[in-house]
């Protein structure tokens, strides 16, 4: 439990570009933030990638981040927008593990 938590935080572990690509096209969405949207997505009509990976792995953190930002604006920056999905994951594997 404490190695899958320590997870959250680190950056050492093996990156493929549904890593760093699915945050981006999360953070396009919720946060209207002006981010490069990788080839696979930029075709709207027939993308050779599905958002249904990033819509599952990033949004569902962000959009709770997108909630708290109300309360507290300070609250996204660079880590949280790093951390923040990761976290959300890390809780919805204890949901189906235990």
């Amino acid at each position: 439990l404490f190695v899958r938590f320590l997870c959250v935080f680190l950056s050492g572990y093996p990156h493929p570009d549904e890593f760093f690509q699915s945050p981006e096209i999360a953070a396009a969405d919720i946060f209207e933030f002006d981010v490069f949207i990788p080839w696979e997505f930029a075709d709207h009509s027939f993308p050779c990638r599905s958002i249904i990976s990033p819509l599952i792995g990033s949004s569902v953190g962000y959009t709770v981040l997108y909630g708290i930002s109300f309360i507290l604006p300070c609250v996204v920056n660079a880590i949280t927008l790093l951390v923040f999905p990761r976290f959300v994951i890390f809780v919805l594997s204890l949901v189906t593990d235990y």
